[in-house]
Parts: structure tokens; sequence; C-alpha cells
């Protein structure tokens, strides 16, 4: 059985991640845990020095059919992709997302990975 990881990247101003922090826990992060299939869900954030910081989308799922039923048919389009409101800290986005396969049972926790 495969399991599916599924990868996303944006950048906020570097001033935002504090903020950006709490509201992609408290809302975005939420929302995938809650959604069935879905096994793990993360971020990670890179300073890139420039007065910008890079914001790692991580969700594994138990299956692609479970990440259509989080994300809608159009899978590989961002969710959310139609709400503006963090667009005051969003400097630019990945228009796709990424899925990746791996192996049941080898994935671990995606923690583990980093």
């Amino acid at each position: 059985m495969k399991h599916i990881v599924r990868t996303w990247t944006c950048w906020i101003r570097t001033e935002h991640t504090e903020f950006c922090k709490a509201y992609v826990e408290d809302a975005k992060l939420a929302q995938m845990r809650a959604s069935p299939g879905n096994l793990e869900a993360k971020t990670l954030y890179r300073d890139l020095g420039d007065g910008t910081t890079e914001v790692v989308f991580l969700s594994l799922w138990d299956s692609m059919e479970s990440v259509r039923l989080f994300a809608g048919a159009e899978a590989s389009r961002p969710t959310g992709q139609d709400n503006r409101s963090e667009d005051h800290m969003t400097v630019d986005r990945e228009t796709v997302v990424r899925h990746h396969e791996v192996e049941a049972g080898r994935v671990g926790n995606l923690m583990d990975w980093y």
C-alpha cells in the first residue's frame, strides 16, 4: 500500500513569521489533521535572510483518494487558493502542489526526516 506525501511552498515576509506560525497551526494544519485519511501535517520555516521566509507545508495521507476528499478534484491546486485573507503576509506562492508516493510503513514520522 502506498501513502502520499503532499508538499507545497510559499514565501512570507519574515516580520510575519510568528503570526503565520500561529495562524497556520490553528487554521490550516488543524483543518488538514481533522480530514479523514490525514496521518500527519507539519510546516517548515526557513529565514532566507532577505526579508522573506520560506514556508513548506508537508502532509502525509493514507491515499490519493483521501487527498482528493480534502483538496477537491483538482488536488494539484493549493487549497484556499481563492482565499486571499493572508495576502498581506505572502510574497509568493507555488501554484501547484506536489504529491509523492511512499511505501506505507517506510515513512515513519514526517519530522524524523528533518
